[in-house]
């Protein structure tokens, strides 16, 4: 028992000394750190299955102003539905998709563009496999998730998100501009009842 009772204050000791460490005092106040600003830069990794599919629609679904996606396919029906959603909000939600695969994508890219959204397909002379999302000229998230169900529920795929850092969401809405302005109009399709995915 006196061992025991020697550990723990052994350990409340360690334990005290690091908080004092982390103060400072300035005549008879204590300064202590400050606590992280909500807007201070953060950069966080998250897989599928598992938080990507939660971090994806948590940044759509608290964008204010833009949301930028660039991506290979986005057969998703809930995505979809938020897209329309932070549309009906006053978002400006503009989407480009790979050219592959057009038969696979022309159904979502119909009900985005019935909804008011910019959908078009990408035009590259490589072949484009990249997947990102930007919002409000200062948040993304990229990696291998292609926002597909499939690609959050049944694949091994990871993400990087970055918030509050305009310097890479900059980069990456630049290269959304260029793509843009060679995007392709998709050819009309009879729409299937209710959204896609």
């Amino acid at each position: 028992m006196k061992r025991l009772l020697s550990l723990l204050a052994t350990g409340f000791l360690a334990t005290t000394q690091v908080a004092m460490a982390n103060e400072t005092e300035l005549g008879d106040s204590v300064v202590r750190p400050a606590a992280a600003s909500p807007f201070a830069p953060s950069i966080r990794v998250a897989f599928s299955p598992g938080e990507a599919e939660a971090e994806v629609f948590d940044l759509v679904r608290k964008a204010n102003k833009s949301i930028r996606i660039l991506t290979t396919s986005l057969v998703n029906r809930d995505l979809a539905d938020e897209l329309l959603l932070a549309k009906s909000r006053g978002v400006d939600v503009r989407v480009l998709f790979s050219g592959a695969s057009k038969d696979q994508k022309s159904f979502v890219i119909a009900f985005l563009k019935n909804g008011g959204v910019f959908a078009a397909y990408a035009t590259t002379r490589q072949t484009l496999n990249s997947n990102f999302i930007v919002t409000d000229e200062a948040n993304t998230i990229t990696g291998s998730v292609d926002y597909a169900s499939t690609s959050f529920r049944r694949n091994h795929e990871t993400i990087m998100i970055v918030k509050n850092y305009p310097d890479a969401a900059f980069k990456l809405i630049s290269a959304w501009d260029a793509l843009a302005a060679e995007a392709e109009e998709f050819a009309p399709v009879r729409q299937k009842q209710g959204a896609p995915g």
